[in-house]
């Protein structure tokens, strides 16, 4: 457990100093914040949602409990942001036994964060120091806290694996819209079939309100469960290119890192037919050596003037 490093000095009662002739009491500023050990920490219970707290580093140290509900995701974290430009603050977190989490020092977010990815749920503690020994910081202390996503079915039943995976058909030059929820320790599988070569336009997208939060992936195989495209990371939107694909049956799986869930999402399935290719002017490269007959070889290189030898150019 938690050892108190400092101790808050007792209240003493006014002393008179003789050669000043005036008296000097021993009293806290009024905005003292009486955060200093991880016993007297400011308590911010049991996070649901994230929260950010203003406070005034007065003393040694500030510190902050709070409780998270779920495993921390990849962009959980603690961070503080300083509102006085330019003061260099130090984060420090703790598990609730007293064990290190992480610690960073510097000016600004990017320099004063502690994730919280892969950690289990449970009580934490965060303390902040001002390096050098500075007081007088004014600053925010915010916690990007896990998503927790309640286990239920979603909106198509029990689509887990690849055998009961959701038939979504899909016509050529069409779209399908699917949307779909992911729970926690669940994940989901749908079918389509294209029912022609596949454009350049034809992909399949999943965009994640939540997706930001945690990471996921978007895998699509062909009906022989060969890969054909994947995208995956912490991101709002993933997609895979159907160009190119010939028609079948294809498949595609949502699911989260970890088991984290995705909570709600949208799958937009697209199949576009491949462009027309344009028809080809036929272009005529003179050679080197002319055709044998001369005067054919002269009407030719006449018409060749703009560059191309056209059907009324063979008929003319």
């Amino acid at each position: 457990m938690f050892q108190s490093s400092s101790k808050r000095p007792a209240f003493r009662s006014p002393q008179l100093e003789v050669l000043e002739t005036r008296l000097t009491p021993t009293v806290r500023p009024t905005d003292w914040a009486y955060y200093e050990t991880p016993a007297k920490a400011l308590n911010l219970g049991v996070l649901r949602s994230d929260a950010e707290v203003s406070l005034k580093l007065d003393g040694n140290a500030d510190w902050i409990r709070f409780q998270t509900r779920d495993l921390g995701g990849t962009n959980d974290r603690v961070f503080v942001n300083a509102a006085q430009g330019g003061a260099f603050l130090q984060l420090e977190v703790f598990k609730a036994n007293g064990q290190q989490v992480g610690i960073m020092a510097g000016q600004g977010v990017d320099y004063t964060r502690v994730g919280l990815q892969g950690l289990p749920a449970g009580v934490y503690f965060a303390k902040v120091t001002g390096t050098n020994g500075a007081t007088g910081i004014r600053y925010n202390l915010h916690v990007d806290a896990p998503v927790v996503i309640p286990r239920q079915d979603d909106l198509f039943g029990s689509n887990d694996t690849k055998a009961t995976a959701r038939f979504a058909g899909l016509a050529r030059n069409s779209t399908i819209i699917i949307d779909g929820k992911l729970p926690r320790q669940d994940e989901d599988w749908y079918s389509f079939r294209l029912a022609g070569a596949a454009g350049a336009s034809s992909r399949v997208l999943a965009t994640a309100p939540l997706g930001w939060k945690v990471g996921w992936n978007l895998e699509v195989f062909d009906s022989q469960s060969r890969i054909v495209g994947v995208s995956s990371g912490a991101s709002g939107t993933h997609g895979v290119s159907l160009a190119g694909k010939a028609p079948g049956t294809y498949f595609v799986h949502v699911f989260s890192d970890g088991g984290h869930g995705l909570g709600n999402y949208r799958l937009a399935l697209k199949s576009a037919a491949p462009s027309p290719t344009p028809p080809q002017s036929l272009v005529v490269t003179p050679a080197n050596s002319a055709l044998p007959n001369a005067r054919i070889n002269s009407v030719v290189q006449g018409l060749l003037a703009d560059g191309e030898l056209s059907r009324q150019d063979w008929i003319g």
